[in-house]
C-alpha cells in the first residue's frame, strides 16, 4: 500500500479561505467556533493563524532531522503519552480524526473506541499547544491509536495484518511490517507487534522494519506490556498453568531475564495488565486486574514491581484486600485503581491519578494531588434528555491543554447484553481545551473548547463492497407519500462499479413522447466530510446527488437531491433490490 498527499497549510484569511471552500458545508476545524453550550471567543489571536509543521522544527545544532522528521525531539526525550489517540512531539499534538462511519453505530456500556474498523480514509491533524492551533496534515488509512518514531508515526492499517509508516512531511503512507503494533520503545527504534500465524499468536520486536526478535509456543501467548528503556517486558500467559504467570525482562539481542510471577490468585481468570509504569530509577510497576463473568466484574487486583535488570526480583505490594480496606472502608471496588509513582519514588495507587480527567455532574474535572477534582470546565457536559447522555471515549492532559473525545448517545436497547446498557451514538465531538493562564479569561476558565472534529453519528457503517453491483427500484417516498415502483412498472436501476463510479439508468418518454432508457453518469465526490458516500452528475432535468443512507435486509436506501434549470431543489427517498 503506498499513499501520497500533502501536507495541507490553512490560508491566512478568512476571505481566501471562504472563497476556496465557498461550495463546502462549513467545516470547524481551524475555526474558534465553539460546540452548543461551549464558549466562543470574539475574536481570532493575530497571524500567523494556523502553525505549519516546520514551525515547531528545532534550528539549534542538536536539531539534525537528517534521521527522521521527529528524531530531534526523540534525541532529547520530548515526546509524551506515546502509543494513544493523542501523542505530542515537541509543541506540537498528533491526532487522527475519528469517523463515527468507522465505528460501530451503537456499543455496550457506549465504548465506541474499541470498536473502530477502517472503511474510510480520515485526516492525520497536528495540534500547535503553544498557538492554539491545528491543520489537516494528510490522508491516513488505518485504526486505533498512533504511535510515534523519529521518522513519523506508525498506524495499524489492513485490519490487524500490517502496521503502517506515515512520514508527516510528505504525508505519504508505505507499509512498515506485518503485524498490529503493540507497544513501542522510549527511542522509537522498537515496535512491539502482533501476528497471528495459524492459531499461533506471535509477539515480534521490529527495528527499521525488520523483525529483530519473535516470542511464541504452542498454548502461550507473550503480551507486551511495555518498555523499560529498550528492554521489553512481557507477561507470559500459559494455559497449561493456573493463576501463576510469568514475567519477563527480553532485549533485542534475545536475552531474556525470567523477573519472577505474579503470584497465586482466587480468579481463574487471566490477568489484564491495567497499567504499566517504568519509574525513575529504572524499575518497573504492574497494575494487574483479574475480572470474571459475563459482566467482566473485578474479581482480584495485584500491583507488583521489579527491577528489569535483575532476575527473580518480582514483589507483591498491594492487593485488592489492601485496596478496599484503605480507599472504600472495606466495601468492593468495582474498577481496578490507577497507579502513579509519587515525588519520593513510591508508587501509590487510587481510583484516580494526579493529573486524570473525568466527568462529575456534567463537569470536566483534573484530580489534583489531594485527589480532588479541580476543574477544567464546569458545564462541559450540558443538560440533556431523558434517555441521553454524553460518554468520556478518551481524555489526556498534555502540558496545559486538555485533549478529550466523547460521544453524544442515546439509550438503545439492540446494543444491551443481558443488564449492561446500550447506547446508540447520536455524535462523535473531538475537543482541545488549553487552561494555561494565558488562554484563561476573566473568571479563570478556559476562553475557548477548540472543536477539533465533530460529525454526526447517525451515518451509514458498512464498506464500499457491499455497494456494488447492480441494484432495482422497489419503493420510494416523496413529500410523504410512498409509491411501490414495482406495481406502478417503474424500471430504474442503480448500477455501483469497483472504481467508486455509478450510473442511474431509468426508463421514461422523451420529448417526441417514445419511451426511451436514459442513463446518467455519477461520481462518486471526495468531498464534504471525509467518508460519506455521494454521487453527483447531471441528468436531463438538471444536476442530482445521491446519499447512501444505508444497507439493510438486502436494500440499499438513497437520499436523492434534485436541483433543476432554475434552481429549484427537491428530493426523495429511494429503495432498490439487489438484481445481479
Amino acid at each position: 500500500m503506498k499513499k501520497k498527499c500533502f501536507l495541507a497549510i490553512f490560508l491566512a484569511s478568512v476571505m481566501a479561505l471562504a472563497a476556496c471552500e465557498s461550495s463546502k458545508p462549513e467545516d470547524p476545524r481551524g475555526s474558534f467556533e465553539g460546540e452548543d453550550e461551549k464558549t466562543t471567543p470574539t475574536e481570532k489571536p493575530a497571524e500567523p493563524a494556523v502553525p505549519t509543521v516546520e514551525d515547531d522544527r528545532p534550528t539549534d545544532p542538536a536539531g539534525d532531522t537528517s534521521n527522521g522528521f521527529f528524531a530531534p525531539y526523540f534525541a532529547r526525550g520530548d515526546v509524551e503519552n506515546n502509543g494513544d489517540y493523542f501523542v505530542r512531539v515537541g509543541d506540537l499534538v498528533w491526532y487522527r480524526e475519528l469517523l463515527p462511519e468507522n465505528l460501530a453505530a451503537g456499543a455496550t456500556f457506549g465504548e465506541f473506541l474499541y470498536t473502530e474498523e477502517e472503511h474510510r480514509s480520515s485526516k492525520l491533524c497536528c495540534y500547535d499547544l503553544n498557538k492554539g492551533f491545528w491543520e489537516e496534515v494528510c490522508d491516513v488509512t488505518g485504526r486505533g491509536e498512533l504511535y510515534a518514531c523519529p521518522k513519523g508515526i506508525y498506524i495499524n492499517a489492513e485490519g490487524i495484518e500490517e502496521t503502517d509508516l506515515i512520514d508527516p512531511e510528505t504525508g505519504e503512507q508505505t507499509k512498515y511490517c506485518d503485524g498490529m503494533p503493540l507497544g513501542i520503545s522510549p527511542s522509537g527504534e522498537l515496535l512491539a507487534v502482533e501476528r497471528w500465524g495459524g492459531q499461533v499468536a506471535e509477539t515480534v520486536l521490529v527495528k527499521d522494519g525488520k523483525d529483530v526478535l519473535a516470542l511464541s509456543g504452542e498454548n502461550l501467548y507473550y503480551e507486551c506490556c511495555g518498555f523499560a528503556g529498550e528492554t521489553m517486558i512481557v507477561l507470559v500467559h500459559d494455559e497449561s498453568e493456573e493463576h501463576d504467570w510469568r514475567i519477563l525482562a527480553v532485549t533485542e539481542d534475545g536475552e531474556q531475564t525470567e523477573l519472577g510471577t505474579t503470584g497465586t490468585s482466587e480468579s481463574t481468570s487471566w490477568p489484564k495488565v491495567e497499567q504499566f509504569l517504568t519509574k525513575s530509577d529504572g524499575s518497573i510497576a504492574l497494575s494487574i486486574a483479574y475480572y470474571e463473568g459475563t459482566g467482566n466484574f473485578l474479581a482480584d487486583w495485584k500491583l507488583v514491581e521489579a527491577d528489569p535488570r535483575v532476575a527473580g526480583s518480582v514483589e507483591e505490594t498491594a492487593d485488592l484486600a489492601e485496596f478496599e480496606a484503605s480507599h472504600f472502608s472495606g466495601e468492593e471496588a468495582v474498577e481496578a485503581p490507577r497507579i502513579w509513582e509519587n515525588g519520593i519514588g513510591a508508587i501509590e495507587y487510587n481510583e484516580y491519578v494526579p493529573g486524570d480527567l473525568h466527568v462529575n455532574e456534567g463537569n470536566l474535572l483534573r484530580v489534583d494531588q489531594t485527589w480532588g477534582g479541580w476543574p477544567v470546565l464546569n458545564g462541559y457536559f450540558g443538560p440533556k434528555e431523558d434517555g441521553h447522555t454524553s460518554i468520556l471515549q478518551r481524555g489526556v492532559i498534555l502540558r496545559d491543554t486538555a485533549f478529550v473525545i466523547y460521544a453524544d448517545v442515546a439509550e438503545d436497547a439492540d446494543y444491551d447484553i443481558g443488564w449492561r446498557p446500550g447506547y446508540r451514538m447520536e455524535k462523535l465531538v473531538m475537543n482541545a481545551i488549553p487552561f494555561g493562564e494565558e488562554f484563561l479569561n476573566n473568571d479563570g476558565e478556559p476562553e475557548n473548547v477548540h472543536v477539533l472534529f465533530s460529525a454526526d453519528g447517525d451515518v451509514w457503517h458498512g464498506t464500499s463492497e457491499e455497494l456494488e453491483g447492480k441494484w432495482k427500484l422497489i419503493r420510494y417516498e416523496n413529500e410523504g407519500y410512498v409509491g411501490d415502483a414495482i406495481a406502478e412498472g417503474m424500471e430504474t436501476f442503480f448500477t455501483v462499479y469497483s472504481d467508486g463510479s455509478a450510473t442511474m439508468e431509468e426508463k421514461g418518454y422523451n420529448d417526441a413522447g417514445r419511451e426511451e432508457l436514459f442513463t446518467t453518469t455519477l461520481r462518486r465526490l471526495d468531498g464534504g466530510r471525509a467518508g460519506m458516500v455521494v454521487w453527483e452528475g447531471t441528468n436531463r432535468f438538471g444536476s442530482i446527488s445521491y446519499e447512501v443512507v444505508g444497507v439493510e435486509n438486502g436494500e440499499l436506501e438513497l437520499s436523492a437531491t434534485f436541483y433543476y434549470d432554475d434552481g429549484t431543489p427537491a428530493g426523495n427517498e429511494t429503495w432498490y433490490k439487489r438484481v445481479d
